[in-house]
């Protein structure tokens, strides 16, 4: 797994760095690697990159010129696999509304929601983001309304840790989010987002984090117990083996048949 990074601020890069995971038994650590220009990040980030990407989209260029950087970031890449990450200052705040009209929903600001623990979970959001379309494309037979639900409710951050939160970020009631779901063929809301914190364990595991302790923290478990038997029973296999390097095909499988409606 690789990570690209493109930050000016020395204190952003020290917070890149803390937040990567350290080498562990059992796991490969993950060395961010940081560039020094937009045409650098470009030209890594072509091809067939799989990994994730984190920028400052002011860097090296006046804030009227940023969000044509990201426009061009966005012609090779896409919007999956990519955090923005920037000071805090006015043109900041101005530009999120902007950049979440591009297509941009994981964006964090030094210095007040770049912990450690929410960076390296911002990290898996977005390589999590870049499976997303081939986990929604292998469900065949859905409707259009299906898919489109599905994406966005895959695709949202910060990522929603109960269904009322669902809901309201989908400016919906539990209600009628509920009915939506049933009747476009998908399954209930709580095994969607069960489906999404697997798809996260997945790209958490590629970043280097080899305990499942520390997976379960970071997911919002309260231990090794409560994550195998939650994803246990949502798809009737072992984590270590869903979680298995290599065993991307196995985990979309058994994450396409929970997201159908038994």
């Amino acid at each position: 797994m690789k990570v690209l990074a493109l930050l000016g601020h020395s204190r952003a890069r020290h917070a890149v760095r803390l937040a990567m995971p350290r080498w562990g038994r059992g796991s490969r650590a993950v060395v961010p690697r940081f560039l020094t220009s937009w045409e650098e990040l470009l030209r890594e980030a072509g091809g067939s990159f799989q990994g994730a990407v984190i920028v400052d989209p002011f860097f090296g260029v006046g804030t009227g010129d940023s969000l044509g950087e990201i426009e061009r970031l966005r012609s090779v890449l896409g919007v999956g696999g990519i955090v923005l990450y920037s000071a805090p200052c006015r043109k900041w705040t101005e530009t999120l509304h902007e950049l979440s009209i591009l297509g941009f929903p994981i964006h964090l600001t030094q210095g007040v929601d770049d912990h450690p623990s929410n960076l390296l979970r911002s990290l898996a959001a977005a390589v999590s983001s870049r499976r997303v379309p081939v986990l929604v494309g292998g469900l065949e037979g859905l409707g259009v309304e299906a898919y489109e639900m599905l994406g966005e409710v895959l695709s949202h951050w910060p990522r929603a840790e109960s269904v009322p939160v669902l809901a309201r970020n989908l400016k919906e009631s539990e209600r009628n989010l509920r009915r939506k779901l049933k009747r476009s063929g998908l399954a209930c809301p709580c095994s969607i987002l069960r489906a999404l914190s697997l798809l996260d364990a997945k790209a958490l595991k590629e970043l280097g984090v080899s305990s499942v302790s520390r997976l379960a923290s970071l997911l919002g478990y309260e231990g090794p117990w409560s994550i195998r038997r939650c994803f246990g029973s949502l798809t009737g296999e072992a984590l270590d083996d869903l979680l298995d390097e290599g065993g991307d095909d196995r985990l979309t499988i058994s994450l396409a048949r929970v997201l159908r409606r038994p």
